[in-house]
């Protein structure tokens, strides 16, 4: 089942285009990261989603409804956090969510459950200006949780977090997801989406450059690390390699990409010239390296994710 759809997402800001022509799908139970810089087009393709935001044009539907009838109950499925908690400050963490439960016209027995679930039962009696980031951020995610929403809209959860609180708030991610939850996370920063994430969709200038599984967005060209007693003669061959496709000098080793996947032939090529390896491994491509390779070749993909 789609839980989300959208279909040629177009926004501008006057002269300003922020979403460009975006189509991608979420199934049912997938943890979606939508990984883009700062000014990508994140947060206004979610903020269309969750009907803060008109689209220019395009379309997008929720849970497979069709009309503005199940865009309006589907809206009731879905709890979202914001990039920066906003609560009133001198009001306990409880008190706080006893405002929210209200206007969705739910009580103290949601509230418990929604504390429970974020492990602050015994600190939402504290008052919110007192809380840290990662536990101002838990408070969001208990907040987007009352009413035990099918969908998750995160914006920047783990943003401006020291790393203790980046560890927290993805445990608690990861632990929202095995509850069942869909889970849309909108983040700049490419490990915790990697360490998160099942699906990913790549955002640049408000465009929609590649999107997939972690494991499609990652697979490349096979990389390896080299090694040989002199590293300026090492290059130099391996540049000249035919079957070199890109190479990058470490410190203490040279990292090259093959288009054939043959490391075998590469060894004997620098073997044939006097090259001996102390030094020849595989290297795993990470979606820093898939991202970084996206964004500047403006590589597009319209593969929908599985």
């Amino acid at each position: 089942m789609s839980v989300i759809e959208t279909s040629n997402l177009t926004k501008r800001f006057g002269k300003t285009l922020a979403v460009d022509d975006v189509s991608l799908k979420v199934e049912r139970g997938h943890v979606y990261g939508i990984l883009g810089p700062n000014g990508s087009g994140k947060t206004t393709t979610i903020g269309m989603i969750v009907g803060i935001i008109r689209p220019t044009s395009g379309t997008f539907r929720l849970f497979d409804g069709d009309t503005p009838q199940d865009l309006h109950e589907a809206r009731r499925r879905i709890g979202g956090t914001l990039e920066q908690p906003n609560f009133y400050p001198f009001l306990t963490g409880r008190e706080n969510l006893k405002i929210v439960a209200g206007i969705k016209g739910l009580g103290k027995r949601e509230i418990e459950t929604a504390l429970a679930v974020v492990n602050m039962s015994d600190r939402a009696h504290k008052e919110f200006k007192t809380f840290s980031l990662g536990m101002k951020q838990r408070l969001a995610l208990a907040a987007a949780m009352l009413g035990d929403p099918e969908l998750l809209i995160l914006d920047e959860p783990t943003n401006s977090l020291d790393p203790e609180g980046m560890v927290e708030i993805r445990e608690l991610i990861l632990k929202l997801a095995g509850l069942g939850k869909t889970i849309v996370l909108a983040s700049h920063l490419l490990v915790e989406v990697e360490r998160i994430c099942s699906h990913v969709a790549i955002i640049k200038n408000g465009r929609l450059l590649k999107h997939g599984t972690v494991a499609e967005i990652t697979r490349g060209d096979s990389s390896y690390s080299v090694h040989a007693g002199d590293l300026n003669s090492l290059q130099t061959a391996i540049e000249n390699y035919p079957g070199t496709q890109h190479t990058h000098r470490h410190t203490d080793r040279i990292i090259v990409e093959l288009k054939d996947n043959d490391p075998a032939a590469l060894n004997r090529y620098l073997a044939q010239r006097g090259i001996y390896l102390s030094e020849l491994s595989e290297q795993e491509r990470s979606l820093e390296d898939a991202f970084m390779e996206v964004a500047f070749t403006g590589e597009s993909n319209s593969r929908q994710g599985s």
